[in-house]
């Protein structure tokens, strides 16, 4: 038995990259890129103008932790997307969204064709009072668009969450 015969050769290569997938997995060798589970997700409250963190499960709108209704009678608690320029620390209410009533109880609905259904019930706006606008409008999409511009030229924009800011 030599080591140039091809068949030691090759199981020889098979044990060593055997050995060294061990040793990197006991290791903690790198494994890729992580990710961490979003455990709360920002909504605003429009009555009093703050942000609060919810389940990322909530559809928007729903009760405020103020109790404001809006003038159509709907609750006043909305989905805020906040964006951080670099990363979240000191961050900024790019534009606000809620779904209409008939869009909500679709997505509500277990309809897993919902979600590709949802565009038309989708209304958006800036954080400053604004009118709610379709969100796959022209106007729509400018809202939306407008919460990349908000940081200096060749800083990332970061979308945030409440655990982010720690």
């Amino acid at each position: 038995m030599k080591l140039s015969d091809p068949k030691i050769g090759g199981t020889i290569a098979v044990i060593v990259l055997v050995v060294a997938v061990v040793l990197a997995v006991s290791r903690g060798g790198d494994t890729g890129p992580t990710y961490r589970t979003v455990e709360q997700i920002y909504f605003y409250d429009l009555g009093e103008k703050k942000l609060y963190g919810t389940d990322p499960k909530t559809l928007s709108p729903v009760d405020a932790p103020s109790g404001f209704k809006t003038p159509e009678g709907e609750p006043g608690g909305v989905r805020a997307y906040v964006f951080g320029c670099g990363d979240c620390k000191e961050h900024f209410i790019g534009y606000l969204q809620k779904y209409t009533p008939e869009g909500k109880k679709m997505l509500e609905s277990g309809d897993e064709r919902a979600i590709y259904k949802i565009n038309p019930h989708v209304r958006v706006r800036a954080a400053e009072d604004g009118e709610w606008l379709l969100g796959e409008s022209d106007e729509g999409k400018k809202v939306i668009g407008s919460s990349t511009s908000k940081c200096p030229k060749g800083v990332r924009v970061m979308p945030c969450n409440p655990a982010l800011n720690d």
